[in-house]
């Protein structure tokens, strides 16, 4: 996500974001959040799903979260009253909105632990050969 944002800074006029949602329920004794588990609170029905539901935490999320989608849906920016402000991600530094407990915005907040990974170089480049993206930018 961060080397697909980065390149799509290079590409566009418009603004490339980053998000991470790393809010933990407390259903169960304590879940991690799972794949897609922020959909709930795109919607604003997290309150009925028992896992994604935390009384005071639930509803501050979902507006933060909502908040940011309809925004971004209208006009490309998901910059709202509920956020702080949301920078956009380029090629040298990921910003990367933390949606938690506490909402924040990261700037490179995982780049000791991607560290750790092996380097995977994967060729984005090559995703747009044949595309309508200028020779030069390839």
């Amino acid at each position: 996500a961060i080397d697909m944002a980065a390149l799509h800074s290079e590409f566009t006029d418009v603004g490339s974001y980053n998000f991470i949602f790393t809010w933990e329920s407390k259903f169960n004794g304590g879940t991690i959040p799972w794949h897609n588990s922020e959909i709930p609170y795109i919607f604003r029905n997290a309150d009925y799903l028992e896992p994604s539901y935390t009384p005071r935490e639930t509803e501050k999320l979902m507006d933060e979260v909502s908040g940011a989608w309809v925004s971004f849906a209208r006009t490309g920016d998901p910059n709202c009253d509920c956020l702080p402000k949301w920078e956009e991600c380029t090629k040298e530094v990921n910003h990367a909105m933390i949606f938690d407990v506490d909402t924040r915005l990261g700037t490179d907040h995982d780049k000791e632990l991607m560290s750790f990974l092996p380097d995977k170089a994967p060729s984005f480049t090559d995703l747009f050969k044949g595309s309508n993206v200028p020779e030069e930018k390839k």
